[in-house]
């Protein structure tokens, strides 16, 4: 959907000349589902190269790795068919990075041989994390409140510790109306450790990328309401949002990191599973007490980096601009998991009461969440499969 997004905005705003007539500039989009790769044996990443629009001939690429030490492209050479807006590629790990090292970042790009059709230009280099699937070793003190858990439940926690593979059912609020979208299944792969908020008698754990498994379709959320929102498009009425993506020049082919962490999940001797937290607090501005229980996911979003920077400067925002819009951020915490979700305000029929188990084979999580000026909750079911 994004990838599809990115292509009908650049058609509109800018190719040897192509099946469709169009003259513009014809770009290749480098892009993958999610921008995080880890270095165990096998693993691969998809992505996608796309043009702006189909061409009457094959498009032949020659790409190339930055840093290939561990990492490196199944095929150097890729061909968009005649006709075709896309082709993929895969990137294969070929070696884990060195003790101590926790991830690295690596780009794909165009070699500078490739001879490129007239008008036809890649949009941006593709960048992504390399990250380090190494589990890190437990002290005795994190060894001997596993033991306990184990003793007191059966469950092995160490099985649930390194990368964990997960399966998320994502049925998402419409934004237009209280009938929610269609369910969508991802499948992915989420760090776990043990926390440092764990002592005895009670483990924590604390996913460090993709919790949940919701990090790809939150960004995609993220955007949704601004990059690739048509409101934030130049206008003379809401000129805030346009300002604020060229002031952090937050583009379509700009490289942006975005990722989560979930910490605080705490496993019970019944075998339930504590991860919601209590961030009720009190609004000075409406003089009343705001209840604000949800899962506490901590963001981190590249562009907002530099939106904080700007207004700690005085650039940009409200002190500046008395006209700025209040929603005129690329905050993840303003706009995503954004209200409390221990009751049902809105009463469309998405929401669900949070829970969560775990047992020796699988560990489910079911609650809800709500992202900003959505119609009702997005419900999620993340399942996850403990190792071998």
């Amino acid at each position: 959907m994004f990838l599809a997004a990115v292509a009908t905005a650049a058609a509109a705003v800018s190719c040897e000349e192509t099946n469709s007539g169009y003259e513009g500039t014809n770009y290749i989009y480098l892009d993958s589902e999610n921008n995080s790769l880890y270095d165990f044996d096998g693993a691969n990443m998809q992505v996608t190269a796309m043009l702006t629009t189909a061409l009457d001939e094959d498009l032949t690429l020659t790409l190339k790795m930055d840093n290939d030490t561990y990492v490196s492209l199944e095929s150097d050479n890729i061909t968009i068919p005649a006709g075709s807006l896309t082709t993929v590629f895969n990137i294969v790990v070929k070696d884990q990075l060195p003790e101590g090292t926790s991830s690295v970042n690596c780009t794909v790009s165009l070699d500078p041989a490739t001879v490129l059709p007239e008008k036809v230009r890649l949009a941006a280099d593709y960048t992504f994390t390399l990250h380090s699937s190494a589990t890190p070793d437990l002290t005795e003190e994190q060894l001997a409140i596993i033991s306990a858990y184990q003793e007191a439940t059966g469950i092995d926690l160490t099985k649930y510790l390194g990368l964990v593979s997960v399966s998320t059912v994502y049925t998402a609020s419409n934004p237009d109306s209280e009938i929610p979208l269609s369910p969508v299944t991802y499948s992915g792969q989420t760090m776990i450790v043990l926390s440092e908020k764990s002592k005895a008698g009670q483990p924590v754990l604390e996913m460090l990328n993709n919790p949940m498994g919701l990090q790809g379709a939150l960004y995609a959320k993220l955007r949704s309401l601004t990059l690739d929102n048509p409101l934030w498009e130049p206008s003379e009425y809401a000129m805030s949002y346009s300002q604020l993506l060229e002031a952090i020049g937050w583009t379509s082919t700009s490289s942006e990191t975005f990722s989560m962490t979930l910490d605080g999940i705490k496993p019970q001797t019944n075998k339930s599973v504590e991860f919601l937290a209590d961030l009720s607090y009190y609004d000075e501005e409406y003089e009343e007490d705001v209840t604000m229980i949800k899962v506490p996911f901590e963001f981190y979003f590249s562009a907002f980096e530099r939106e904080k920077e700007l207004i700690a400067a005085g650039n940009i925002g409200p002190d500046v601009n008395p006209d700025w819009l209040f929603d005129a951020t690329v905050d993840p915490d303003f706009l995503l998991n954004c209200e409390n979700v221990s009751e049902d305000y809105y009463e469309y029929g998405n929401w669900v009461e949070a829970k969560a188990s775990i047992a020796a084979d699988k560990m489910v999580f079911t609650f809800c969440i709500y992202n900003y000026n959505d119609y009702d909750y997005s419900k999620v079911v993340a399942t996850y499969t403990p190792n071998e």
